[in-house]
């Protein structure tokens, strides 16, 4: 085939991991090109197995070797290019549904805990605050100067957790300088919301949702739908 995406290239030059698994006592690796063969051929069905298992997929993995095969000696395939792109659509279209089943039963999941961890909290804890934006925060030690505003020129230290686990996911003490930022510029909009009750001086605990922190998207060190809380030193602010 002359156009094939990334899910036609998983789905056509594939071995499937457990075919090599079964055969591997068999096989010799003689050399550096037969090691990279088997290195390559095993990556691709260790994707394949992922693919199948995340999707739900209904496979003949036979017919998946055989069209693997087929493919790499470069003889006919018995499927047309036009045909080939309506099945891969059709397949895309069900991915897509799938991932999105998938993420919608995982923010929920999360969403119902958010829920038991405020409930509980807010039960333990009455000196925590719901703010309207829908985070909530703790006074750790009030501080003196003004509070800051969108626009403010922030100096601040802070350490991150998984609201959930309580496993520490970021922090600035001892690992880098304070951070310099202007308010309301990129940040992600829980810290925002906690961060306008803060004077100079304070530290507070803000406790924020999935949704108001890196959401669906998650980031490089934070996986998707992921509460956060932030204790924040707020060192400074400037107005300049």
């Amino acid at each position: 085939m002359k156009t094939i995406n990334t899910i036609a290239f998983a789905l056509i030059l594939i071995l499937t991991l457990s075919a090599c698994k079964n055969d591997r006592s068999n096989v010799r690796l003689n050399d550096y090109r037969d090691s990279l063969s088997w290195v390559l051929g095993n990556a691709m069905g260790s994707e394949f197995q992922a693919l199948e298992h995340y999707n739900n997929l209904d496979i003949n993995k036979e017919i998946v070797k055989q069209a693997f095969a087929n493919t790499i000696d470069s003889l006919q395939s018995p499927i047309s290019d036009s045909m080939a792109q309506q099945i891969f659509l059709r397949f895309s279209t069900q991915v897509q549904k799938n991932n999105r089943a998938n993420q919608q039963k995982t923010q929920s999941s999360v969403e119902e805990r958010e829920q038991q961890y405020f409930e509980q909290l807010t039960k333990e804890r009455p000196q925590v605050v719901k703010d309207k934006s829908g985070i909530y925060y703790e006074v750790l030690k009030e501080g003196k100067g003004r509070n800051a505003k969108v626009g403010d020129r922030v100096k601040f230290d802070y350490k991150g957790y998984d609201m959930l686990s309580g496993e520490m996911l970021d922090q600035t003490y001892g690992q880098r300088d304070p951070i310099m930022h202007v308010l309301g510029e990129p940040m992600f909009k829980g810290l925002i919301e906690g961060m306008k009750h803060m004077n100079a001086g304070s530290i507070y605990r803000i406790y924020i949702p999935n949704q108001m922190a890196f959401g669906a998207a998650g980031s490089a060190s934070i996986p998707p739908y992921t509460p956060v809380i932030y204790d924040v030193e707020l060192h400074q602010i400037y107005n300049d």
